[in-house]
């Protein structure tokens, strides 16, 4: 997570995976793109950022959620 994110509220990190998602769907529209990857990885990210925003929400600290990293079988 962002070095701003010390106090993110769930509602923040939501903001945050919705732009993520809202430009992985720019990206594949676009037209002329060579390649799926960085669709993949916007994606990837904003899925991240959706279920740390549910941990967020059940209580779960910034430092915990740091912890897991980028490791969404952990999550």
């Amino acid at each position: 997570m962002i070095p701003e994110s010390a106090n993110a509220t769930p509602y923040g990190i939501f903001i945050l995976a919705d732009d993520y998602l809202n430009a992985a769907r720019l990206v594949r529209a676009a037209p002329g793109r060579l390649a799926a990857g960085p669709v993949r990885l916007l994606a990837y990210h904003s899925a991240e950022l959706f279920l740390k925003t549910y941990m967020r929400s059940a209580g779960e600290t910034i430092a915990a959620l740091r912890s897991q990293g980028h490791d969404l079988a952990a999550m």
